[in-house]
């Protein structure tokens, strides 16, 4: 499996598309790669990322356009130890804001800890 790691952090994003599209999301997940792999002392491809549009998006019964836009950050890791993990989500969370030019405050994010013999990853169960 190409790019496969067997403690891979993934950085999954979810907004509305940023204003200069593809080119715009590319660049931030490049971003969030480079600056996860700084703080966990890891390296970039180790960290695989997606971005998710969302079509339409509302805070309470307020659409919201481009302006209003709002990050969910979802990052599943195997626990390298709480602060270095807190280290992580913080990184991906200011990349992900400078990135697709929103408020730090605009990021929602959660950390997931995947734990061993309930990841299938590279055509198995990761037991270690």
């Amino acid at each position: 499996m190409r790019g496969y790691h067997r403690d891979v952090p993934a950085v999954h994003l979810k907004s509305l598309s940023p204003p200069r599209g593809g080119r715009q999301i590319d660049e931030t997940l490049r971003a969030i790669a480079r600056e996860v792999a700084a703080s966990t002392g890891g390296e970039p491809p180790g960290t695989w990322c997606t971005f998710t549009a969302v079509d339409r998006m509302s805070i309470g019964e307020d659409i919201t356009t481009d302006a209003g836009r709002i990050v969910y950050l979802d990052m599943w890791i195997r626990s390298r130890g709480a602060d270095v993990d807190r280290d992580a989500l913080r990184a991906a969370c200011r990349a992900a804001a400078s990135g697709l030019d929103v408020p730090l405050e605009d990021v929602w994010a959660t950390l997931r800890h995947v734990q061993p013999g309930f990841v299938f990853a590279g055509g198995g169960l990761i037991e270690e």
